[in-house]
């Protein structure tokens, strides 16, 4: 979850880019080498004031899949189900799972024969 730093929420929403670069590099791109995932922007900054203030939907959002992820805690292994997307670029059919020349087709076998000795 965060907040954001860099922009107040109207810019946020207008920009083409989205989140501001720096705020991506700290707050997404470094936690994500960390193993931090689903960053939910939570909250904003008053133009005027500079003081934070949360933004409703937001942390409703998060809230909700932090229950989610609970509930998958919870389930059994059978019960769980896994989506594995496959980069792929440039896009052509010879470089689906290529990733900078990992062996990404095995080290997919290899995960799901993994997964299935967890419990």
């Amino acid at each position: 979850a965060l907040p954001l730093v860099f922009q107040t929420t109207e810019e946020w929403l207008n920009s083409t880019l989205g989140l501001h670069p720096i705020q991506v590099a700290l707050q997404v791109a470094l936690p994500e080498l960390d193993g931090g995932m689903e960053p939910i922007v939570f909250a904003s900054r008053d133009p005027k004031t500079g003081k934070s203030h949360a933004l409703h939907k937001r942390v409703e959002q998060l809230c909700t899949r932090a229950i989610r992820w609970a509930e998958l805690k919870r389930k059994t292994k059978e019960d769980k189900k896994l989506a594995i997307t496959v980069f792929s670029f440039p896009p052509d059919k010879g470089n689906v799972g290529t990733a900078a020349y990992l062996k990404v087709m095995v080290t997919m076998l290899r995960s799901s024969r993994d997964f299935r000795s967890i419990d």
